[in-house]
């Protein structure tokens, strides 16, 4: 099933990587941005309007961009739906075909934009969009207020909230809704439990941080995950329900990364297990060596810790957290020279302790834990400096660069998430946000890949060196 807002971007990233041939043979991105300053301007000249008859515009000419924003967010700020005055749509018609592509207007306003072979793209003046890219999948969404009659719709009970936006397809329905507060958003978790929501079920309530969430499947097999999440001032909630697929792209099932090889551990990092193995695997995993066991504890992974710590590592980062369901979380990355330590516990399976062992040749410049300092130049300019948290942690892991933002939390997740996509990254995305993980991940027009990810009181983003192939 899609997760919150991947149906969005499932959907009209397939309008943002269409391939429209140009007059000389060449293919192109039409619907892709380029940089960030164009984002800019699209937002700029996209404000909403004032003024004219009937929705019709008296403001100057619109741009593609903002169109392509707004098919990507459904937000107005970028453009206002409406019918387009001639002014208009001769310089969107111009832009466009310097694109490659061709567009019409029809008599009510409706705005179609045809890239190469079956892709396309409709934007009605009501704000509904639709479209099928060059695969032939459909997408889009509608602006209606009204509750859908669909059987997805039908099999959740009717939320009183105000609808901003619908999603469906043949896999799921997404509704997103506007003006909700934390307190109905747990009431209305507790009606999808009360209407047979109850298998696998799954509960977020953290109130400090402004977040709820409930998700679990019927007896028939229908999966519904309903999200709440307030930040800055600004509330996310959203409603999705679909098919579940024990075994899809979509399923819920924790990742379980894949057992490496037994080995020794080096004598060098003998401190580890000042008493041998024991009850521990150690395992080569092909570029690190990692200590592992089940049905162990958060002060057992403290443990690693102070032992690495006494052995001369830095601590760069430590979490210790109570996760939703009352079990502890506990994660720290220590650093010496060449070397790093992560101790994780509980972040993938539930009793599960991992102390990874990473050496690189050239651990590369870092900074100080909590430095307020950002780099001004390098892979990291190209993406936004996060404007909260206490300071950052700035590691080279040579084909990129990781940040950890120190005094972060999950409310600051969906603010950056948006300013990655307002600086370009929006290609190629993947989206996840269950069991106290959020993820983020996408490239620019450049192949630049970029990523943001909260999980369990920790906080990162990144950017890759070089572009991706």
């Amino acid at each position: 099933m899609k997760r919150l807002i991947a149906a969005i971007l499932i959907a009209v990233l397939a309008v943002l990587t269409w391939s429209c041939g140009g007059v000389d043979g060449t293919s192109g991105q039409i619907l892709g941005r380029t940089d960030a300053a164009k984002t800019a301007e699209a937002k700029t000249q996209a404000s909403p309007v004032t003024g004219g008859a009937q929705g019709v515009s008296d403001s100057g000419p619109v741009s593609f961009q903002a169109i392509l924003m707004y098919a990507e967010t459904g937000n107005t700020e970028y453009f206002q739906p409406r019918i387009l005055n001639a002014a208009e749509q001769a310089a969107l018609r111009s832009e466009i075909e310097k694109e490659g592509g061709s567009v019409t207007f029809d008599a009510d306003g409706t705005i179609n934009i045809t890239g190469s072979g079956s892709s396309r793209l409709t934007l009605r003046p009501d704000g509904s969009v639709e479209g099928v890219d060059e695969d032939g999948k459909s997408f889009g969404f509608k602006n209606s207020r009204e509750w859908p009659d669909s059987d997805f719709a039908i099999a959740v009970p009717r939320a009183d909230f105000d609808i901003k936006m619908q999603v469906e397809d043949e896999e799921s329905l997404m509704i997103l809704f506007e003006n909700v507060t934390l307190d109905e958003a747990k009431a209305y978790g507790k009606k999808l439990a009360e209407a047979g929501f109850t298998v696998d079920a799954h509960q977020t309530d953290l109130p400090d941080n402004g977040m709820y969430g409930y998700s679990a499947r019927n007896a028939e097999g229908l999966e519904a995950e309903f999200n709440f999440i307030r930040s800055a001032g600004e509330v996310t909630c959203a409603l999705t329900v679909g098919e579940y697929s024990e075994n899809g792209p979509d399923t819920d099932e924790p990742y379980t990364p894949p057992a490496g090889n037994e080995t020794e551990l080096p004598e060098k990092y003998a401190f580890l297990l000042p008493d041998g193995k024991g009850d521990y695997s150690v395992l080569d995993n092909g570029g690190f060596i990692s200590v592992e066991r089940s049905g162990a504890s958060a002060e057992e992974a403290e443990g690693f810790t102070a032992r690495a710590a006494a052995a001369g590592f830095e601590i760069r980062t430590e979490q210790n957290n109570v996760n939703p369901d009352g079990s502890d979380s506990y994660f720290a990355v220590l650093t010496k020279g060449d070397a790093e330590i992560h101790v994780s516990f509980n972040l993938t399976d539930p009793g599960r302790l991992a102390v990874d062992v990473i050496e690189t040749a050239d651990p590369g410049p870092q900074l100080p834990a909590g430095t307020d300092a950002w780099p001004l130049t390098g892979p990291l300019t190209r993406i936004p400096k996060p404007d909260f948290g206490t300071g950052f942690t700035v590691r080279d892991d040579g084909d990129s660069m990781t940040v950890v933002v120190s005094g972060a939390s999950a409310s600051d997740f969906p603010r950056y998430m948006q300013m990655l996509k307002d600086a370009g990254f929006t290609l190629k995305a993947e989206y996840d946000n269950d069991g106290g993980v959020a993820f983020y991940y996408a490239q620019n027009s450049e192949a630049y890949s970029a990523y943001v990810q909260s999980a369990y009181g920790v906080f990162a983003v990144g950017v890759s060196v070089v572009p991706e192939e």
